[in-house]
């Protein structure tokens, strides 16, 4: 039993037509201007960077971006869709929207709260403005026939979705959350409905997961299964994989997992945000929604009971239709090791190599291997001269040392 991929819906994905992405828009290096990443080899790819550029607020106006404006140069930064292409040999193009044009935001907040938080604010306006600009984008490559007409599916999209606020309430209650305050009620009302849901369906009682902390931190950690990772429990017993015969012959064994606090409170959020606009009967007329305390209540409610759909309880206590499902991101080359708790990795030996393995190892004490330092040969040289001089030096002490000594009739 690898319970390494949760949910596998992504699977059922058709071709993949673009890839659209965003990075580093919480502070933007434009003045007034975000930048849009592109190949300009046409296709849907350009379609959706035509489409940003026309899709600007009132704060922020998308413009291309200088980068790979020569033939020796990449036109995309280090975003998901360069994982995309390196799959995909280069067949599967995409846009990509930055605070920046060819040069990275300088001192962005990749670190902890200690290295930024203190002096960096991040410019609402311009997250507000490329969450309007990806919705519009979305909205008009669903609009679009084919012929890949940017200019009247951003007119129709831009038309269609008024432009967020950067003052909007739960944008300012979601950025506290994010910048300030990492175990605020806001994620803590969802990951909470997401536990009771994942209770439900279990009848394992995780409760909410690590939070960000006051002030948030990003830093990573060893993946285990406080941090996220999915288990078996078999016997009382967790592992991280699983390969003999007991599992379910106690009423107890499940295979479960529990994200941290922020990652449950997304899946909820997408929920309860996508998930309503599902409620409507087969006529088309508006379905009543279904009140809930977990998901066990919303078993069988009209609005969700096709093939594809399911339900679940949102954070306001209303039954939606499924919209978020965790995958992990992982490498497709790591496996959980079986029969060992979490936290253990194997690397799969059918692995093709098609993409780098990024981690941090954590090392057992009998790997086996003894790592050193590398030092240049100048500090090796000035150690050996100094340990000589030393050496001289004491050897003449001892010698007038001694002489003295006899002088005193003390040797």
């Amino acid at each position: 039993i690898n319970p390494m991929r949760p949910n596998l819906r992504f699977k059922d994905l058709n071709s993949i037509a673009a890839f659209l992405t965003v990075d580093q828009i919480g502070v933007p290096t434009g003045d007034g201007n975000l930048f849009v990443h592109n190949s300009g080899q046409g296709g849907m790819g350009t379609f959706l960077a035509n489409v940003m550029k026309y899709s600007g607020t009132s704060y922020f106006t998308p413009t291309s971006s200088a980068a790979g404006n020569n033939a020796d140069q990449y036109p995309y930064p280090p975003t998901p869709l360069n994982s995309l292409l390196s799959v995909t040999g280069g067949n599967i193009d995409g846009a990509v929207l930055t605070g920046y044009d060819y040069v990275f935001t300088k001192r962005p907040p990749y670190q902890s709260h200690l290295n930024w938080v203190q002096n960096q604010n991040m410019n609402l306006k311009a997250i507000a403005s490329a969450a309007t600009i990806l919705a519009r984008t979305a909205l008009a490559a669903a609009y679009d026939d084919g012929s890949y007409d940017y200019e009247t599916a951003a007119y129709y999209a831009k038309n269609l979705i008024s432009e967020l606020s950067y003052d909007n309430e739960v944008l300012l209650e979601l950025a506290n959350c994010l910048y300030v305050d990492g175990n605020c009620k806001m994620l803590n009302q969802y990951a909470a409905m997401e536990a009771a849901n994942e209770r439900a369906a279990t009848g394992m009682d995780l409760g909410v997961g690590k939070s960000l902390g006051k002030p948030p931190n990003y830093y990573v950690g060893v993946y285990h299964i406080d941090n996220g990772q999915p288990f078996v429990k078999v016997g009382g017993n967790i592992y991280g994989a699983y390969n003999n015969n007991d599992y379910g012959q106690s009423s107890s064994d499940a295979v479960s997992m529990r994200p941290k606090m922020l990652q449950q409170a997304l899946k909820n959020m997408l929920h309860t945000f996508l998930g309503k606009g599902s409620m409507v009967t087969q006529d088309g007329s508006e379905a009543s929604a279904r009140r809930c305390s977990t998901s066990a209540d919303c078993s069988g409610v009209s609005y969700c009971s096709t093939d594809a759909d399911s339900a679940t309880c949102s954070a306001h206590n209303v039954c939606v239709c499924k919209r978020g499902f965790y995958h992990i991101a992982l490498d497709e080359a790591v496996n959980p090791a079986a029969g060992k708790s979490t936290g253990f990795f194997e690397m799969s030996s059918s692995d093709a190599g098609v993409s780098p393995l990024w981690t941090e190892p954590f090392w057992s004490n009998n790997v086996g291997v003894k790592m050193y330092r590398y030092s240049a040969s100048n500090p090796g040289i000035f150690v050996l001269v100094g340990g000589a001089v030393f050496l001289g030096t004491c050897f003449f002490v001892v010698v007038l040392l001694k002489v003295a000594l006899k002088k005193q009739k003390l040797y």
